[in-house]
C-alpha cells in the first residue's frame, strides 16, 4: 500500500486500493483524528500525475520524502496528514530480530558495574560496534585526532551539536538521492 509502484499504478493488482481506512484499522494508536482529511489527501495522490516512469520508481523511503515535501499554491503541505503517518508506518520495524540484536548489544554493553552509562555513551557505542567491524583496518585522520580534546567529555554541549549535525547529516543524504 506504501510501495510507489502501487500508488503510481505501475502495479496493477494493487491499483484497486482506493481508500486508506483499511490500512488504519491496523494501526488505531497512530490513526490521526481527521480521518475523513487523510483519505481526502489519499484520493488526491492516487489522482496526481507523477513524473516517475516505471524504470525509475523511486524507492519506498525517497518517494514519501518527495511526497512530504510537495506543496500547495499557497506554500502549505499538500499531504500532511498522510506525511506524518507514512513516517510513522515506515519507522515500524519489519521484524523483531533487529530490535531483539540491539538489546542484547546493550546488554551485552550495561552490566551491573556500567550500569550509569549515559544514552549519548551506549548510542556512541552502538555506533562504532556497527560501523567499524575491523579496528586494525580503520584508518585515523587528522579530523579524528582533532576531536580527541577536552571539549569531547563537555556532554550537554556535544549532545545538542550531534544531534544538530545528525538531523543535518540525514537531510542532506535524502536531498542527494
Amino acid at each position: 500500500m506504501l510501495n510507489p509502484q502501487a500508488i503510481l499504478g505501475h502495479d496493477l493488482s494493487k491499483k484497486h486500493i482506493t481508500s486508506i481506512s483499511e490500512l488504519l484499522y491496523y494501526f488505531p494508536s497512530i490513526c490521526p483524528e481527521n480521518i475523513t482529511e487523510l483519505d481526502r489527501e489519499w484520493r488526491t495522490l492516487r489522482r496526481t500525475n507523477f513524473n516517475f516512469d516505471e524504470t525509475e520508481t523511486p524507492s519506498v523511503d525517497k518517494f514519501w520524502w518527495h511526497i512530504s515535501k510537495l506543496k500547495k499554491g499557497d506554500g502549505s503541505a499538500m499531504f500532511p496528514l498522510l506525511s506524518t503517518l507514512t513516517r510513522k508506518l515506515l519507522c515500524l520495524p519489519h521484524s523483531t530480530a533487529t530490535v531483539e540484536r540491539l538489546f542484547s548489544s546493550i546488554n551485552v554493553m550495561k552490566t551491573k558495574l556500567r550500569n550509569k552509562l549515559s544514552t549519548t555513551t551506549i548510542k556512541g557505542t552502538l555506533h562504532t560496534k556497527s560501523e567499524i567491524k575491523n579496528c586494525f583496518e580503520f584508518n585515523v585522520t587528522n579530523d579524528h585526532l582533532k576531536k580527541f580534546n577536552k571539549n569531547m567529555y563537555d556532554f550537554n554541549q556535544n549532545k545538542d551539536e550531534t544531534e544538530n549535525q545528525e538531523d543535518s547529516q540525514i537531510e542532506n543524504e535524502i536531498a542527494a538521492s
